[in-house]
């Protein structure tokens, strides 16, 4: 049986989630929750980074340019290189499309009967903002 529930989530969504998932590392849990909870945070981290990867495209092509055509870097205080955009206004239009874009995820779920377990002493107590998040990829009953 397939384990997946396909969504569209935007990328301020998944990265939001991501980090209620990461949040969630520590905890003693059930080992399928972990899994899944892993497995879950793996695939949001890859399509951010694929997301990312866009954003450093259209930094380089809207970077002022040397003498020799290669991006403008600079670095800030902190040490953190940062590109010269030239034409601002046309690198924002873009990078709000950028972030306006459905990512397609995934996730892997787990039945309702995994949440039960969590209420063994031996497992560290959810509250209920991690439960919302668990909650995204838990289905009601088996069918």
């Amino acid at each position: 049986m397939n384990q997946t529930i396909p969504m569209k989530m935007k990328p301020a969504q998944a990265s939001a989630m991501l980090s209620s998932l990461q949040s969630l590392s520590d905890k003693a849990l059930p080992v399928k929750l972990c899994y899944a909870i892993s497995r879950n945070a793996d695939l949001l981290q890859r399509r951010l980074e694929e997301l990312d990867q866009e954003r450093v495209k259209l930094c380089e092509r809207y970077a002022a340019k040397d003498p020799d055509g290669n991006p403008v870097l600079h670095k800030n205080d902190d040490g953190n290189a940062y590109y010269e955009i030239a034409d601002k206004e046309a690198f924002q239009g873009e990078v709000e499309q950028l972030n306006d874009i459905d990512l397609d995820v995934q996730l892997y779920y787990l039945y309702e009967g995994v949440l039960e377990q969590c209420d063994n002493e031996r497992y560290d107590p959810l509250t209920p903002a991690q439960l919302q998040t668990i909650g995204k990829f838990i289905m009601r009953s088996e069918t």
